[in-house]
């Protein structure tokens, strides 16, 4: 039996840290990203704080499209690292806790996602940055979190059933393997001790053949 489920209240009092938005009020740029930005770069200074803000928005929601219909991902600038869309099999037990919160307020008891469209597999978009000799100081310390329009883009192409044109992500073949070549297993050569010694295992005098 599911267990009952209570609707949460989105009028309830938020202490969450709203994350800090540099291009909000680029002509007052409270944070100094602009003023820092066209001090690198002497050359952006013709142009207005507005305009770089809305190049900046531009680019971003380009690069948000690519990112959720790219086979191969999209590298950023800089050697900043790749993000891409892998398709995931999740196991039973993590399946169960995946909520669909609009059927369970609906309904009063705890539904997970079926996922059937998809053959219950998810979508996940990572963030790697470990790629040989591209790889930067500290890159073990960054990380990536998608924005809502991202994941919403990445949730209609799975929707819209295009789950294979994304790359299927498992633990022997994991986003490293984009860039490195995975392990083979080699066999034992034949004659060698080890190969002898297999042989011996299956060996049985008293069997005819």
């Amino acid at each position: 039996m599911n267990p009952e489920y209570k609707k949460p209240d989105l009028h309830a009092p938020r202490n969450k840290i709203q994350a800090v938005d540099f291009l909000a009020y680029p002509n007052q740029d409270p944070y100094g990203f602009f003023a820092r930005m066209k001090q690198k770069h002497p050359q952006l200074s013709i142009y207005t704080n507005s305009n770089l803000a809305k190049l900046i928005k531009l680019y971003n929601e380009y690069l948000a499209d690519e990112i959720a219909t790219s086979w191969s991902g999209v590298l950023l600038p800089e050697d900043l690292g790749l993000i891409v869309v892998g398709i995931f099999q999740l196991p039973e037990e993590t399946a169960k806790r995946n909520i669909d919160f609009n059927t369970s307020s609906q309904l009063g008891i705890q539904v997970p996602y079926q996922n059937l469209h998809s053959e219950n597999k998810v979508a996940k978009i990572i963030y790697y940055n470990d790629i040989p000799y591209h790889s930067f100081k500290n890159h073990k310390k960054w990380s990536f979190k998608p924005c809502r329009n991202l994941k919403r883009a990445v949730a209609d192409e799975i929707k819209n059933g295009n789950m294979n044109r994304h790359k299927h992500f498992t633990k022997a073949s994991p986003v490293s393997s984009l860039f490195r070549k995975p392990k083979i297993k080699k066999e034992p050569y034949k004659g060698s001790e080890r190969h002898k010694k297999d042989l011996l295992k299956d060996y049985n005098e008293f069997a005819f053949n």
